[in-house]
């Protein structure tokens, strides 16, 4: 999963994005935990004095309901006021679902879609729209290039070897694409100012040319041509990168996972130029990254999935740009990408992998950088890349796993666990996945890189 860096203009545009083996995207720079709701069943007592309406000469019971009343128990006779009837020993509007007392977790919202209101238990993504963007689609980001408020797409087209721009809108769709040269063979993409003009530029890591090149934006949506910062030599294979600010100094700093000699190659931005490569020892083989902060200290650490070794690794930030030793945990086999969200609803981060072979697998964070349980989840298609976000506002983490065969399968949130959610059909072989809110109506939507249709695939949701 790929971290995108915005600077404070886009604090307020919810994106998280996600990756995958041997091409993905940028993560975003942001992504909140937020625990399970808890409302339960918790109500306040029924106001009394000036204002109060209760039944006259009615007693209330020690949790201020008066019987016979909506959500309060039937009275002796088993009878409740007006039209309402006892079910299960509560007076219910059988017309209707009860508003005091109610669930307010997902299972007990009914999902109310194309009102124009986004409030939690709403669930409203529709059928994908493609959009043509180059040879080998496999990494997007979604950023603000241009000066309206509207995300706007990039991807890195690795058969291309070019990155296109479609500029958004605000209301989900995009203009015309434009083409821009990169190195050779991108296969990862993420966003930040890495020339400190306040213009968003773009990045990639390119396979075969084994560089990192960077396309100035010039605030419109137009970008000058790619400043390369060569990594190394052959038979080093670039995986994936994350953009991150890993000193708090500003300034987006560049990660990039390399599997043949099992490493993170960081790049530390300043005055506007990268300082000498630093590396980092991974699990065998990453072939994802994602920045997250999993010791609670307000610093970035990083977790990588690593396909050879089958399992994440997690290296924590010191906060001066240096990582420490790499910590690695099973995470299934052959894991092809990497998030992070609170599944269990503890308030720490939890690491997600996709596994290929038919999995989506979470090991539970411990707050101190390590990880506990480990917990597998059925994903058909085989699930390549995934992004991890509260896709239906009820506070929980949710997961959307871009498979293989032309499908994003939902996993939602629960409080403790994930459950199958709707399938959408996408483009072909999408190798990468982001998630933001393109049309403004406050749910997110979802974005992926199709490698073998060369294009994306936009599913908007409609509140």
């Amino acid at each position: 999963m790929r971290l995108t860096y915005l600077r404070a203009s886009l604090a307020s545009a919810a994106v998280l994005l996600a990756g995958c083996p041997g091409g993905g995207e940028d993560d975003t720079n942001a992504v909140t935990f937020t625990s399970a709701s808890e409302t339960g069943n918790d109500t306040e007592p029924p106001a009394t004095g000036d204002g109060a309406s209760t039944t006259e000469g009615a007693v209330t019971d020690t949790t201020g309901c008066v019987p016979g009343e909506l959500a309060c128990a039937c009275l002796p006779d088993g009878s409740c006021s007006g039209g309402l009837s006892c079910e299960g020993g509560t007076c219910q509007d059988p017309g209707g679902s009860t508003t005091e007392g109610e669930d307010t977790t997902t299972a007990g919202v009914e999902q109310e879609c194309g009102n124009g209101m986004a409030e939690p238990g709403d669930l409203c993504l529709g059928t994908a729209t493609p959009f043509a963007m180059g040879a080998g689609t496999i990494a997007v980001a979604l950023a603000n290039f241009d000066a309206d408020p509207a995300l706007d797409l990039v991807a890195a087209n690795r058969d291309a070897n070019t990155v296109s721009i479609r500029l958004g809108d605000g209301t989900g769709d995009f203009g015309v694409q434009t083409p821009f040269g990169a190195g050779t063979g991108p296969v990862a993409i993420g966003t930040g100012d890495f020339t400190g003009d306040g213009n968003l530029d773009v990045v990639t890591v390119n396979l075969s040319s084994l560089d990192v090149t960077v396309l100035p934006g010039t605030g419109t949506g137009d970008f000058g041509a790619a400043l390369s910062t060569v990594l190394g030599v052959a038979p080093l294979t670039f995986t994936d990168l994350a953009v991150a600010d890993l000193e708090n100094d500003g300034d987006p700093d560049v990660l990039v996972t390399e599997s043949t000699m099992s490493l993170v190659h960081v790049l530390r931005l300043d005055m506007g130029g990268f300082l000498p490569t630093t590396t980092f020892g991974t699990g065998a083989g990453p072939s994802g990254i994602h920045t997250v902060d999993f010791s609670g200290n307000g610093i970035p650490d990083v977790v990588t999935s690593d396909a050879t070794g089958g399992t994440v690794s997690v290296l924590l930030g010191n906060g001066f740009g240096q990582l420490g030793g790499a910590t690695s945990s099973s995470a299934g086999a052959s894991p092809s990408d990497v998030a992070a969200g609170d599944v269990n609803g503890d308030g720490l981060a939890d690491a997600i992998v996709t596994n290929p072979g038919g999995n989506v697998t979470v090991r539970l964070g411990n707050g101190l950088g390590d990880f506990g349980g480990q917990l597998p989840f059925g994903v058909a298609g085989g699930p390549q890349a995934l992004v991890a976000a509260d896709l239906d506002l009820d506070g929980d983490t949710d997961v959307a796993a871009a498979c293989s065969d032309g499908v994003v399968r939902l996993l939602l949130g629960g409080g403790a666990t994930l459950t199958a959610g709707p399938e959408i059909s996408v483009g072909m072989n999408p190798d990468d996945i982001a998630a933001a809110d393109l049309n403004g109506d406050g749910l997110l939507d979802l974005v992926t890189a199709n490698l073998g249709s060369g294009g994306v695939s936009v599913i908007l949701s409609d509140a």
